[in-house]
């Protein structure tokens, strides 16, 4: 725990309090740094701040100050999902401009992945947006399709929700109406016609009225695809969006990714062996 006021420094494994000219830069450099690897980042980013106000302009007190406030132990962790305040995007800027000139171009790099990561997150958004946009519309497509089926297949239906007692009250109607007719028409037909009479004109009558059936559900039918068309292509249009911006995403994220292998590749003090493969872990 760092008590810049007092100038002491509280050890937080041996729990003794130091006066901070007992160490030199490089064992209080040092402390900062082992808080930033075990991801104590409060005492970190105080030691770091303390050292700052000695050197604002050493590279290895920034770049541990910049990591502190960014709550990363180390840069492979910062990763490109991760949100940036307002704060540390400042902070980032304050670095460049008062970084000594070996460590400028690491800076640079972080400030590049930075904007890459906004970018992102940004098509991330839109994506997501676009997702719950083409599930709805998905939805619509189906069950748009589903009165198609249902318009194309209504006799039949009907007849198979009368036999199993589903059936609704205006197919219920409609069934016992024909029903009746025939029924009625077999009767007088069977009192008043001959029978062969009878048979042509009752498959006359059933022809014409299956053909009347017909020409109005070919109708019906023809005016629900005209509007399940346009929701298909809706859908595929969302779709190839989606994957656009998905390739998009992809593209942001290598390009992410190299920027942050070439700030570990020409930082001038390395902290440890690491590379881009490292975030995998």
């Amino acid at each position: 725990m760092i008590d810049s006021d007092g100038q002491t420094y509280l050890c937080p494994f041996c729990g003794k309090t130091y006066k901070y000219d007992y160490f030199n830069s490089d064992e209080l450099l040092k402390f900062a740094y082992d808080a930033l690897a075990r991801e104590d980042f409060g005492s970190a980013k105080d030691g770091f701040e303390f050292m700052y106000q000695k050197s604002p302009h050493d590279f290895s007190v920034l770049r541990g100050l910049f990591l502190s406030s960014s709550e990363v132990s180390r840069l492979t962790r910062l990763t490109i999902e991760k949100k940036r305040s307002p704060k540390e995007e400042s902070l980032l800027s304050d670095c460049i401009g008062k970084v000594e000139l070996k460590g400028k171009e690491y800076f640079e790099h972080l400030q590049k992945a930075g904007e890459l990561a906004k970018a992102y997150q940004e098509k991330q958004e839109e994506i997501i947006h676009l997702q719950a946009e083409h599930e709805a519309k998905h939805r619509e497509c189906l069950l748009s399709e589903s009165k198609i089926v249902d318009r194309e297949r209504w006799f039949s239906n009907q007849i198979d929700s009368w036999v199993r007692g589903e059936h609704d009250t205006l197919g219920a109607i409609c069934f016992t109406f024909f029903m009746v007719i025939f029924a009625l028409f077999g009767i007088t037909g069977a009192i008043y016609l001959d029978l062969l009479t009878l048979v042509l004109d009752t498959a006359g009558i059933i022809a014409l009225i299956f053909l009347i059936y017909h020409l109005l559900k070919v109708r019906a039918v023809k005016k629900l695809r005209k509007k399940h068309e346009p929701l298909v292509q809706e859908s595929i249009d969302i779709q190839t969006e989606l994957y656009e911006k998905s390739k998009h995403c992809y593209a942001l994220e290598r390009e992410y990714w190299d920027e942050i292998e070439a700030a570990l590749s020409c930082d001038p003090e390395p902290m440890v062996e690491e590379t881009v493969s490292d975030k995998e872990e």
